[in-house]
């Protein structure tokens, strides 16, 4: 077990927890899969640019089976336990 009944209680009051560093070594793993995506789009891709060029928002989804990085970290992470045991679910849907 990843959380502690505290944190599942927090997390079924609150709707959400907060679980420091536990993605420290992903994050490695994660920046590459990001440039990944970046240089290579999916079907699903789509980039908003602010009019005056201060800020950038690109958002694509459906991606963690198509980039090597993130479905390493969907399968082999610990996200996958973590959201089971926050939610009781047997099953997530990955997006």
């Amino acid at each position: 077990m990843i959380l502690t009944t505290k944190q599942v209680n927090n997390y079924k009051k609150d709707g959400a927890i907060v679980i420091k560093d536990i993605f420290k070594p992903w994050i490695n793993i994660l920046r590459k899969g990001f440039e990944a995506v970046l240089n290579d789009p999916g079907p699903h891709a789509r980039e908003n640019i602010d009019i005056n060029e201060n800020g950038r928002f690109f958002e694509d989804y459906c991606n963690w089976n198509r980039i090597e990085e993130f479905k390493k970290f969907a399968k082999q992470s610990p996200a996958a336990q973590i959201v089971a045991e926050a939610t009781n679910s047997k099953s997530i849907q990955v997006f």
